[in-house]
């Protein structure tokens, strides 16, 4: 986790990092990580309340959507680029075939508009 400077620079400074292991869930140590970090900001004052949210950028290798979820209760916003294979819908509903089908009705002619605007059939 890299924290970047104020105003127009590219210059960074690395604030934490983390090894994952095979067994552990990315996001949940990332959320993990990030609510650690948070917070010490938020203690050592860097955040005050009625501020702006912190800003957190992520690449698209990160769960943007439910690491957003994990930490809805921090001042943050999350901004993430996403990943081409990700899916924003549900799946279709299946169809369902429920209601009558509706009457077969021969059609009747359309109405006829009469001199003078009457309506005759």
């Amino acid at each position: 986790m890299a924290v970047l400077e104020p105003g127009a620079t590219s210059w960074t400074a690395i604030l934490d990092a983390v090894r994952l292991g095979p067994a552990d869930d990315a996001t949940a140590v990332t959320a993990s990580q990030l609510r650690g970090v948070i917070e010490q900001l938020i203690a050592a004052g860097q955040w005050q309340p009625g501020g702006p949210d912190i800003v957190i950028v992520m690449d698209a290798g990160y769960d943007v959507t439910r690491l957003a979820w994990v930490l809805r209760d921090l001042p943050v916003e999350l901004v993430g680029r996403v990943r081409s294979d990700r899916v924003m819908r549900l799946p279709k509903p299946p169809r369902v075939h429920d209601r009558p089908a509706a009457p077969h009705h021969a059609k009747s002619p359309l109405p006829v508009v009469e001199e003078g605007g009457r309506v005759g059939v």
